[in-house]
């Protein structure tokens, strides 16, 4: 019995031995199995029997799958021209293999052959909220950050993007209101329209009704001038102004005439706009009043009808030049330029010096030196310039993002979206970096 007690030990570990040695074996097995499979498998593909290569592979697949199976098989599809199946592989691969990078680097991969950029955002989206990171992908991002789609558009005429929507004009002259993304937000039906600020749009119909209207074009103000107007400012600080002829005019919403008649205006921004008496231009408050005793024969207006972007200005006092000025009328800087535009996202503003465009920041400091025949401020990271005639985008490095190759151009919105000019013909561009 007790020889019987000193084997019980002996035995059990013997047993142990024996199926760890089964164990093993049938893993080994399985592997050798698998790779015969996948070895069988490489020989059809490169003999481009890729019919022959799926069935071999998806044998090994149904013993144990993993992401280099995937792939192979994912290669077969590609080889056959079977987009489809293979990027419905790719999705599947990303489902099952969450937490393998590589899967996501050979799904991008993928995309980037096949030029499908709006996936290859999607799939780097994905792996991030994932907590993932691939350093090869990241290399790819870098390269394809202004890529961009472009669609052709009915537009005879658009302007810039201001609080997310621009006026647009169609063939037979009736203007209407864009979106962000290029979507039509108030119709193409009448023979002005303004710009968007204060929930509300200024409008004039083709009978000659002056109006604001919301989003859905239901009227919500009425114009009450005793003239009838030809253009109407933005709402903005419960007042608009109204051109009657060669003057203009300031209402609230009330229909109550604020100020002078004026020659010319411009918006208010915040407490303060620009008038024009005479021949010279004022700043005024929301009252009004005059806020600087100083006069200027000059003044850089944008296309919405503002002076003052970002609490800044570009002001002419003796007409030999314009220079940055503040709110309150107090120079920013003694640089003089022979053309400006105002800052728009608040970064760089284009300036024009010895025939030449660059970039100043608010504080007047040359950021980009003057070197283009033409450019715009910079929008949501982007300025559009011209260079050899033609107009491309660059970004705060000064490097090229978007080649030149318009006509015409205009801003890029927070949408990453702009409007861009080749052969007469304006398209809607944007990129895909947008939509991730």
């Amino acid at each position: 019995m007790k020889n019987y007690r000193k084997l019980v030990p002996v035995i059990m570990i013997f047993l142990m031995v024996i199926s760890v040695y089964y164990f093993f074996d049938n893993i080994n097995r399985t592997n050798q199995e698998i790779n015969g499979y996948i070895s069988q498998g490489d020989k059809f593909y490169k003999e481009k029997l890729y019919v022959k290569a799926i069935d071999e592979y998806s044998k090994a697949k149904a013993i144990q799958s993993s992401v280099g199976i995937d792939k192979k098989i994912a290669d077969c599809y590609e080889q056959q021209g079977m987009e489809l199946d293979t990027e419905r592989l790719y999705e599947d691969m990303l489902e099952n293999y969450p937490k393998d990078v590589t899967a996501y680097e050979y799904a991008v991969a993928f995309y980037m052959r096949t030029e499908d950029y709006e996936n290859i955002y999607s799939v780097h989206d994905t792996m991030r909220k994932r907590g993932l990171v691939s350093e090869d992908i990241e290399k790819i991002m870098a390269e394809i950050k202004y890529t961009y789609y472009m669609e052709d558009t009915s537009l005879v005429n658009v302007g810039e993007y201001f609080n997310e929507h621009c006026i647009a004009e169609i063939e037979n002259g009736n203007k209407g209101l864009i979106n962000s993304t290029g979507g039509t937000e108030i119709s193409f039906s009448y023979k002005f329209v303004g710009n968007y600020a204060s929930e509300c749009v200024p409008v004039i119909t083709q009978e000659g009704e002056a109006l604001f209207l919301d989003m859905e074009e239901n009227r919500t103000m009425n114009y009450k001038g005793e003239i009838q107007p030809e253009e109407l400012g933005i709402f903005t600080e419960n007042k608009y102004w109204a051109k009657q002829g060669e003057t203009f005019v300031y209402y609230n919403a009330e229909g109550t005439q604020q100020g002078n008649t004026y020659v010319a205006v411009t918006n208010f921004n915040g407490n303060a706009a620009f008038v024009k008496e005479n021949d010279r231009w004022i700043l005024i408050n929301d009252k009004f009043e005059k806020i600087s005793d100083a006069e200027y024969a000059g003044l850089i207006i944008d296309d919405s009808g503002y002076a003052i972007r970002h609490g800044m200005a570009f002001t002419n006092e003796e007409g030999v030049g314009y220079q940055l000025t503040d709110s309150k009328g107090n120079k920013v800087s003694e640089e003089y330029y022979e053309d400006a535009r105002l800052f728009v996202d608040g970064t760089y503003a284009a300036v024009k010096k010895d025939g030449k465009w660059g970039f100043i920041d608010s504080k007047g400091k040359m950021a980009i030196e003057p070197q283009y025949e033409d450019a715009k401020s910079f929008s949501n990271g982007l300025a559009a310039v011209k260079k050899d005639g033609k107009w491309g985008y660059i970004n705060e490095k000064n490097e090229t993002a978007i080649d030149f190759q318009f006509e015409d151009v205009r801003n890029f919105n927070s949408s990453m979206t702009c409007f861009v000019k080749m052969e007469d013909t304006w398209f809607r561009l944007r990129l895909y970096s947008a939509a991730a």
